[in-house]
């Protein structure tokens, strides 16, 4: 499943697209770096989150509640090449979001909490 708030895809992985022969294309250029929840929906009150793609680059990651306000703001000055940040999610059950932000690209993981 795919969900897109605003034309930014907050869950899921975007499709990708196929040559007429059949062949996968390449969905981003070279160099591009990845965000994904180990698990979602989480049935704790924690979530982890593994970037890709962006070693040695500075991250911003703000995790907000559904209303928009910012519960935390965390920056790595240089990411490893398999960056794991685990958050506690505030509040109670529902859903937050997390904004991941490499070098001015951003990507937007919706987080549904049940417990």
């Amino acid at each position: 499943m795919t969900v897109y708030l605003k034309d930014q895809l907050v869950y899921g992985a975007a499709p990708s697209a196929v040559t007429p022969a059949g062949q996968a294309a390449v969905a981003r250029e070279t160099g591009s770096w990845k965000a994904s929840l180990l698990q979602n929906p989480v049935s704790s009150n924690e979530a982890e989150v593994l970037i890709s793609g962006a070693s040695g680059k500075p991250i911003e990651l703000t995790l907000s509640d559904a209303n928009g306000k910012v519960w935390s703001i965390r920056k790595v000055d240089k990411a490893s090449t398999a960056e794991r940040q685990r958050f506690v999610l505030p509040g109670a059950p529902g859903v937050s979001y997390l904004k991941v932000n490499v070098g001015g690209e951003v990507q937007t993981i919706k987080i549904l909490r049940l417990r």
